[in-house]
């Protein structure tokens, strides 16, 4: 949540005076402005909390509500508004809440109001009336019990303390009459001038029936009025206080009575009443008058006055209220001009001389004045090109606004109506609907000119005005508004043309279609600059930032459809990058300033800021966060109207006619290491440390296990430096990643060419000159200490996730290195996925709902990715994944956990197949401690283990099914009768929804294919189905495995646009060129080439980085791979790879980017040479034309060879085992690489014909990426 920096209320209304009110101990200044009731915190005029009238009426709007009475009452703690006819009351609520007391409605308008002891009264047009409270049935209801008309409305009514006197005067008046409504007399107080105040003073403690009045006339003559000890309830004229007695060279222009003092007397306490004063230069002055408690008030003594300090803060109108502050210690008075609420407070102890002490007088406190308020709701929120000014709109009036120094401050105003308004350098440009306008700060008009066509937007220029009609673009003079040039506008349908946010000669139109063109202006003439086809008809909005990144909302049937689009197109990315849909209306849109793209979407309750979030390896979140949503209903109930960034990154929202500004500084940041909203959207799309669990796992995916261990052990030396602070580490952790690495490495890539490759390992590197016994180098113990001190001191910068991940990726990459010489490059990707999703998994369920205000934590999911399932099948250590993956389920893999580790997709034993499904099976079985043989019936039947089924159910004499069940397997059912049998039982079982059991019956009665059917449609378990398709079959070349695939697993990845399951199904199906072909062809191309009908399509998404390792893997493996890979276009792949280096952005790892666009190479057609058969195929040796290109970042160790095999897989075997027979001796480069990112030194396209073809392969050029 972002801070408040500060509130600007809206004006007060002249019709209603300012009150006070003192709640739980802090007294609040009480005004209503438009349909609103302000409370302000004294002395520093902070909101507290703003009263919405149609809180009350929920029938009236912000518009038809103008509150035009007001009053407060701090006895009973109530705020009483009225609004025409209608009246409605209001008491403290929990907290800083206000919550409805009663409402009441009389017949005529209301004009004033007052309260005092639980009376109201009420002044109309022809009547004044007492109403009192009662409760009927847990139901407020207010009764009139006194009324008595009048000749019209008053403009001063007060009611007496104790509620049985009424002093009331007509407007311009020169009487006050007063009515005692127990004794229903009238008296009429005749004085020279018209009358401004009135007063009635607070009787003491012990002389509650005692009636004061003060009033004060227009030449600000003060009079006290007092009853007579013959006529106690008639007043009498008892004292003057002249104007020329507050200053010695000049007269007040007000006057008011202050409070009442007490001071200790000798023989009793001495009451003196204080008036102050303000002349015509602001100057407030002091005057105490004594003995006004006595009967008769035959001594009443005025003191010297006492001028307060020369400080212009107080403007003289006749408006001002004086509201006296609770303090312990002094007594404090705050000064409050109604008309622009500026404010003074003074401790009257420091000035009074009577009163005043020993020391010097304490200095005035003064507040900041809110400056030019708005009367009216704001409609529109305009931005200088800057950021560092803005206006506010309303229906008749325009406020011009700076920020340049944190929170705005208000310049200046306008009367005006005007349907457009722009910020030009400091001055407004305003369009009327038939002129143009310049106004100045000073509040004149420089410049009016009469235009004939309707403006519909303005556009800033350094040199000049650009104003865009329908048809054409305006070129107007700064200074004379003169038109210059009229150039016509992009020609077309355009239903949106906007601004593009930061550039002052750039716009984005909008068609009707959805099609977006992105124009700027130079040399008199428009330019098109770049384009995108969205197709989301009929957009309502729009909004560019600066690097073109275009927000769109459309309203359809179930909301507010956003979606955020990239200007960056490729054949790989569709621009878009994010889309939801709110049901609730969008108000505005607005981008921040500068590169950092961070967007504010306005709604009436709140505003949401949303910027591109760090995609992640494992999340399948959306790739932009709405991290912060911004609420002001904790203080205001008003709709919000806008919300815009600053320049200084703060933001903005205008509710009603207020107007809220919210520094950019975080109340509790996400990340500990960014308390400012700019920076917190800046570390969240920029480069990653290295150190980071995102870049390690990445790193090791890669298979850059020696970058990794440098990574770890540089981790180690600053977390386990001896006497390191949280702010060491922190700084030292920040600076890790900008330090070179060992000069070692550099060696090794000079020198990796001349080394020899030896076929034992996978990671080992050259160990020469390497110190055993340095403390520091990556072992076992270095890690023990480390992870110890991870428990201890976690990293800041990292969540609870993150450093779990952290560490269990370190304890895996200690993992990879001990095991160097068993596991390979794909079992490692396969061992780190699945230690990340149970690390994952357990957290997602320690945290199942995410904080609104902080990213979405992961979902827990119920499998890993097809993914990570495709790198174990590609695996050749698989016996040591499914020993890791039995390990990981304590033994005891049931189907759910084979299901969620994808085992039996990824085994490509048959004999291992059946032993895992027996298992699975045994496990099944025993689970639960019931032991029931339908949990395991459909595993078994598979196997083709009827008889150990049977034998289960004698032992289950619980189950109620036991004895048919027994009778039932009893038989054979390879007799045709039996199996139609278990048909028939199958087909009943489906009728009950035992999906599972009637699977089993399925295969029991040989109907291989109904059984899998049920596994995808009702059990919506394909992976089950592929399971006993297999097993069932035993082979992976069956024609219900076939057709599964071919006609369900296929089509399900095309439309799920999942390319990790549709290569693998392809390679099942031995069509290994269109596996690797899927990997970048478009889905729909790829489907026309297959027998079966396919017209879903999922969206294209080439977010994942390792489709760029999984095409390098397979794109030379067999002979039909490379077919495949002939077939590619070498600009697609040029493409694909800038694809997979922005996604590698994307998610902080720009270091991998950069290794990837420096690394990759392309083919070039080769000759091919026929050789010897290999088993059922030919092993095919080309020869390569060398490609140069430069050395990988990260490449510590020599790249492995192998041979191309025409649909034969070419299997490294594991370094355990003995080595291949001997090839022909052929030359070292003519080899293809296989592992990820390996340059490819040779291809073949459409056989032999593409040998003879000289390609043209595109450089990298590095601006296409950045």
């Amino acid at each position: 949540m972002l801070e408040i920096s500060r509130v600007f209320p809206g004006a007060p209304n002249a019709e209603a005076e300012l009150c006070f009110l003192l709640h739980r101990g802090q007294l609040l200044v009480v005004y209503s402005s438009q349909g609103n009731i302000v409370l302000l915190k004294a002395p520093t005029l902070a909101v507290h909390r703003v009263i919405a009238f149609f809180e009350a009426y929920p029938g009236f709007t912000e518009l038809e509500a103008r509150i035009g009475a007001l009053v407060t009452d701090s006895d009973v703690g109530l705020i009483v508004a009225a609004v025409g006819t209608q009246i409605a009351f209001w008491v403290p609520g929990v907290g800083d809440k206000w919550k409805v007391h009663s409402t009441l409605s009389v017949p005529l308008p209301v004009r004033s109001l007052d309260h005092q002891a639980g009376r109201l009264l009420v002044a109309t047009d022809e009547k004044l009336s007492i109403w009192e409270q009662r409760e009927d049935s847990g139901i407020i209801v207010w009764n009139n019990v006194w009324e008595t008309g009048i000749e019209s409305a008053p403009v001063i009514v007060r009611l007496s303390e104790t509620g049985a006197a009424i002093a009331y005067a007509y407007k311009d008046a020169r009487a006050v009459h007063l009515i005692d409504t127990r004794r229903a007399t009238l008296q009429t107080l005749r004085h020279p001038r018209s009358i401004t105040s009135l007063t009635w003073r607070r009787p003491t403690a012990g002389n509650r029936s005692s009636l004061t009045l003060f009033t004060v006339t227009s030449d600000s003559t003060v009079r006290i009025w007092q009853p007579v000890l013959d006529a106690p309830h008639d007043l009498r004229l008892w004292g003057t206080i002249d104007a020329d007695s507050f200053f010695e060279d000049e007269r007040a222009v007000q006057v008011r009575w202050l409070e009442r003092s007490v001071r200790p007397e000798e023989g009793g306490a001495l009451y003196e009443d204080i008036f102050f004063a303000v002349d015509g230069r602001g100057r407030i002055s002091l005057t105490t008058v004594q003995n006004i408690e006595q009967r008769p008030p035959t001594l009443l003594s005025v003191n010297q006055s006492q001028p307060l300090p020369d400080v212009h803060t107080i403007t003289p109108d006749n408006t001002t209220a004086v509201i006296p502050i609770p303090s312990p210690s002094d007594t404090l008075v705050m000064f409050l001009s109604q008309q622009s609420l500026e404010s003074l407070t003074v401790t009257l102890s420091s000035y009074l001389d009577d009163i005043k002490d020993a020391s010097d007088p304490l200095p005035p406190s003064i507040t900041e004045p809110f400056g030019f308020q708005h009367s009216e709701t704001i409609r529109g929120l305009h931005l200088r090109s800057d950021g560092r000014a803005f206006l506010t709109q309303a229906d008749s009036e325009i406020i011009l606004w700076e920020a340049t120094t944190g929170t705005p401050r208000n310049v200046s105003k306008w009367k005006i109506s005007c349907e457009l308004a722009a910020i030009v350098e400091d001055d407004v440009l305003v369009y009327t609907g038939k002129t143009l306008a310049l106004l100045t700060k000073d509040g004149s008009q420089r410049s009016v000119q009469a235009l004939k066509t309707p403006i519909l937007r303005f556009m800033n220029s350094t040199m000049y005005l650009l104003a865009l009609t329908d048809t054409h673009c305006l070129e107007l003079d700064r200074h004379s508004l003169e038109i210059l040039a009229e150039v016509p506008l992009p020609a077309g349908p355009v239903s949106i043309r906007v601004p593009i946010f930061g550039h002052n000669r750039e716009i984005l139109d909008v068609t009707a279609e959805g099609d977006l063109s992105f124009w700027r202006y130079a040399d008199s003439e428009w330019r098109q600059i770049g384009g995108l086809a969205t197709g989301i008809q009929g957009v309502s909005m729009a909004a560019c930032s600066v690097d073109r990144r275009s927000a769109l909302v459309k309203r359809d049937g179930k909301g507010y459809h956003l979606s955020i689009w990239n200007s960056r197109l490729s054949q790989f990315s569709s621009g878009l990058e994010f889309e939801c849909t709110f049901s609730e209306e969008i108000l505005s849109l607005r981008w921040t300033f500068g590169t950092s793209d961070g967007l504010a979407v306005c709604f009436k309750t709140h505003s949401v800021i949303m910027w591109p979030e760090r995609m992640t390896y494992f999340d399948d979140a959306p790739s932009w966060a709405s991290w912060l949503h911004i609420y002001v209903d904790e203080f205001s109930p008003l709709a919000l109207t806008g919300a815009s960034f600053l320049g200084d990154g703060s933001l903005v929202v205008t509710a009603g006619n207020q107007v809220i500004s919210f520094n950019p500084k975080l109340k509790d940041p996400p990340l500990s290491e960014s308390s400012n909203l700019l920076e917190l959207i800046i570390n969240g799309i920029g480069p990653l440390p290295d150190w980071h669990p995102q870049v390690v796992l990445q790193c090791l995916l890669w298979n850059k296990v020696d970058r990794v261990k440098q990574v770890i052990e540089r981790l180690a030396k600053v977390m386990l430096e001896e006497g390191a602070t949280d702010a060491s580490v922190h700084s030292a952790l920040m600076h890790l990643s900008d330090e070179p690495y060992d000069d070692e490495y550099q060696e090794n890539q000079q020198t990796s060419a001349m080394r020899e490759q030896r076929h034992s390992t996978l990671f080992e590197t050259e160990t020469e000159g390497i110190d055993d016994d340095d403390p520091w180098k990556f072992s076992r113990p270095l890690i023990t200490k480390l992870l110890k001190i991870l428990d201890i001191r976690p990293i800041p910068m990292l969540t609870v996730k993150e450093e779990e991940h952290l560490e269990a990726l370190i304890e895996t990459t200690l993992e990879i290195d001990e095991q160097r010489r068993a596991l390979d490059a794909n079992g490692i990707r396969y061992l780190i996925s699945i230690r990340s999703f149970y690390i994952l998994n357990r957290k997602s369920k320690e945290s199942p709902s995410a904080i609104q205000d902080l990213p979405p934590v992961i979902e827990a999911r119920s499998r890993i990715r097809y993914r990570d399932m495709v790198w174990a099948y590609h695996s050749e250590t698989q016996g040591l994944l499914l020993q890791t993956c039995t390990q990981a389920c304590n033994d005891k893999m049931a189907w759910s956990d084979a299901r969620a580790l994808g085992v039996f997709l990824w085994v490509t034993s048959t004999d291992v197949l059946k032993n895992q499904m027996e298992i699975v099976a045994r496990n099944e079985y025993m689970a639960g401690g019931e032991r029931d043989p339908e949990r395991c019936s459909l595993y078994y039947f598979a196997l083709g283990k009827r008889r150990l089924v049977h034998g289960l159910w004698m032992q289950a004499a619980w189950h109620p099914e036991q004895t048919v069940m027994l009778q039932f397997l009893s038989n054979d059912f390879d007799i045709p009768r039996w199996k139609t049998a278990a048909l028939k039982n199958a087909y009943a079982l489906l009728g009950k929804k035992r999906w599972q059991y009637a699977a089993a019956f399925f295969l029991l009665g040989g109907a291989l294919q109904d059984a899998v059917n049920v596994c995808v449609k009702q059990l919506n378990d394909i992976q089950l189905a592929i399971a006993i398709a297999r097993i069932y079959e035993q082979s992976d070349n069956g024609s219900v495995l076939r057709d599964l695939l071919l006609k369900t697993i296929i089509p399900i990845a095309f439309e799920q646009d999942n390319r990790w399951l549709g290569s693998w199904a392809f390679w099942m199906l031995h069509k290994r060129d269109m596996a690797v072909r899927i990997v970048m062809t478009p889905l729909s191309d790829l489907a026309k080439t297959l027998d079966v009908p396919i017209e879903i399509f999922g969206r294209p998404n080439y977010d994942d980085p390792s489709l760029a390792m999984l095409f390098a893997q397979l794109k030379a493996k067999t002979l039909q791979a490379a077919k495949g890979t002939s077939e590619i276009a070498p600009q697609t792949e040029f493409n694909f790879v800038l694809q997979i280096a922005r996604v590698f952005c994307r998610m902080g790892c720009h270091i991998l980017a950069l290794d990837l666009v420096r690394s990759w190479s392309f083919d070039r057609p080769t000759a091919v040479v026929t050789q010897s058969a290999v088993d059922d195929g030919f092993e095919m040796r080309p020869t390569a034309v060398s490609s140069a290109r430069r050395s990988s970042f990260f490449n510590l160790a020599g790249r492995r060879r192998s041979s191309v095999l025409i649909d034969v897989d070419v299997k490294s075997l594991p370094q355990t085992r003995a080595p291949s027979p001997k090839l022909p001796t052929v030359a070292e480069n003519s080899a293809i690489a296989v592992e990820a990112i390996q340059p490819r030194h040779t291809g073949i396209g459409s056989l032999m014909k593409s040998a003879k073809q000289d390609m043209k392969v595109p450089e990298f050029d590095m601006n296409a990426f950045f």
